[in-house]
């Protein structure tokens, strides 16, 4: 059973290795991070602000629906216009500054266990927060603080070299 698991261990080791020795790393600064009730009214008013993003001049807008809320994560430039549809009290939480990491990975990293993890327990390790991390195989995209980005991207270069040699 042990060499069973040892094995296995190993395995996924490889299959890591083989990720991180091709990521590439995209960052995007100015991002916001806005919490808001789930109700009726939010989805409506949601149709409404994918108006506002400019896709084809690489603009971003993340949607998130839990059981509660809805998050929504999106560039800094068009807070303004996020307030012509929600007002601040529809907003439960509202954060500035976010980096977005893109870690683009190869197309089957969705069938590689640990990298989340290994990602989330890295930038941990080195103290940095994870504000939001989304998963979308084959991208990860973590939002930290823009305070966090150049020690996060430490964490991600060693992962690199760890992995390349």
């Amino acid at each position: 059973f042990s060499r069973y698991k040892r094995v296995e261990k190993e395995k996924s080791e490889a299959e890591l290795r083989k990720m991180f020795a091709k990521v590439a790393v995209k960052t995007r600064s100015d991002v916001v991070n806005v919490y808001i009730k789930k109700n009726k009214q939010t989805w409506e008013r949601l149709n409404k602000i994918n108006f506002i993003i400019d896709v084809e001049k690489g603009e971003i807008i993340r949607i998130i629906q839990a059981e509660e809320g809805v998050r929504i994560i999106f560039d800094g430039k068009n807070l303004d216009k996020f307030f012509n549809y929600f007002s601040k009290s529809d907003c439960i939480t509202i954060e500035k500054y976010l980096v977005e990491l893109n870690l683009h990975f190869a197309l089957d990293a969705s069938k590689v266990k640990g990298i989340i993890s290994l990602v989330s327990s890295s930038l941990n390790a080195e103290d940095v927060n994870i504000v939001e991390i989304i998963s979308s195989a084959p991208e990860l995209l973590v939002f930290i603080k823009k305070d966090d980005l150049i020690k996060s991207l430490n964490v991600i270069n060693n992962l690199e070299r760890l992995f390349k040699s």
